[in-house]
């Protein structure tokens, strides 16, 4: 099951597939200064993949962002690139942590 999620103001584009429990997770097009879109969007795509049952979020990741997943199992895919795995259950805090962005 493939979905697209843009955010309202369109500056955000996220692709999903899901297969049984695990949703294969690819952030298309994201711009930092509008994070807040960017959350509200990870919001909607969480809302879906808690409607599939899904557990597991994948995706892809170079190399040398690897050590910013640090709640995250990474497997060395290919070349430059890792295959990151996170539980759903920690994954906004996970991504909130890579982008950097401040709690309140």
């Amino acid at each position: 099951m493939n979905k697209i999620f843009n955010s309202i103001d369109n500056k955000h584009k996220i692709n999903t597939y899901v297969i049984d429990d695990i949703c294969w997770f690819n952030i298309d097009k994201f711009e930092f200064e509008y994070y807040k879109t960017f959350l509200i969007t990870i919001k909607d795509v969480l809302l879906y993949l808690k409607k599939n049952k899904v557990v597991y979020i994948k995706q892809y990741v170079y190399d040398d962002d690897v050590v910013l997943f640090k709640n995250s199992s990474s497997f060395k895919s290919k070349e430059n690139t890792h295959i990151i795995t996170t539980n759903i259950d920690i994954f906004i805090d996970e991504i909130v942590s890579v982008f950097g962005i401040n709690k309140i």
